[in-house]
């Protein structure tokens, strides 16, 4: 199964804010004067034209779509809880709530790696640090935000409205077949998942839980067509793996193609 993110962030909407900075001097030379001895001994010495005085510069206010250079297009998502989205569009950007609704927007201005981003009221609401895997970090909350190919048909909370969590809500064996007898499956950790679409996993020999979450997501078939799945985020934003809908109560849940991992009802384990 090849997987393409399509729900793709806010827990809590951040805001910063940042002065524009400008000076204000005067300089100016005196005026010098060499007497010019006129030819005419009667006649006065010409007076030199005085040099004009240098002004120094105004306040200067932000211009927050001036200037524009190396801005990255593309859409980024919060990494901690998949719940709102940073979309850059040339010098704009916007964020969307996880129903996919703007909730801010505003102008682009960069520089020296970093990423300012502007609100209508030329008050920075974002500052950005871009790394090299191309994920924005978060200078003021020190969080992450990683890129996705594109926006969602559908957005976390409005499939999850339609579909939750219910059917995989439990205690499950994460099990990976076996690769030299493909009837058999081998148990690798434990997995609990919750109402609210968060889980723990622990894998075999380790003591701690993993936190994670499932968000309820679209496959897209090369028909155009979607299929929705719930595809598992551990530590908020490394994917993990994928499951499709439609299984019975109590049937194992297989992962990808070839059903190569799966989850089975857990006995006894926790």
């Amino acid at each position: 199964m090849k997987k393409r993110l399509l729900a793709v962030l806010i827990a809590g909407l951040m805001t910063g804010t940042m002065a524009a900075c400008g000076g204000t001097g005067t300089s100016a030379e005196e005026p010098h004067a060499s007497a010019v001895q006129a030819d005419d001994d009667d006649e006065p010495a010409a007076e030199p034209a005085a040099e004009p005085a240098v002004t120094g510069t105004e306040d200067v206010t932000v211009d927050a779509g001036a200037d524009v250079t190396d801005i990255p297009q593309g859409v980024w998502i919060y990494g901690q809880s998949h719940n709102s989205w940073v979309v850059i569009d040339g010098d704009t950007w916007q964020c969307l709530n996880e129903n996919g609704d703007a909730i801010s927007e505003g102008n682009v201005i960069s520089g020296d790696g970093v990423l300012e981003l502007y609100d209508d009221s030329d008050t920075a609401f974002f500052t950005f640090s871009v790394e090299e895997d191309g994920a924005l970090f978060d200078e003021m909350y020190m969080v992450e935000y990683f890129p996705v190919d594109h926006l969602p048909e559908k957005f976390p909370a409005q499939l999850e409205a339609e579909i939750g969590f219910d059917a995989i809500v439990g205690d499950w064996t994460y099990q990976e077949q076996d690769t030299d007898d493909y009837e058999t499956y081998i148990d690798m950790a434990f997995v609990r998942i919750f109402e609210d679409g968060r889980y723990t996993i622990r894998y075999n020999g380790e003591e701690d839980d993993h936190l994670g979450i499932i968000l309820i997501e679209l496959d897209v078939n090369p028909d155009g067509t979607t299929i929705p799945m719930y595809s598992f985020f551990e530590g908020g934003n490394n994917y993990w793996n994928g499951c499709y809908m439609g299984y019975g109560e109590g049937e194992p849940i297989y992962f990808g193609n070839g059903g190569t991992a799966r989850l089975i009802p857990a006995e006894g384990v926790g």
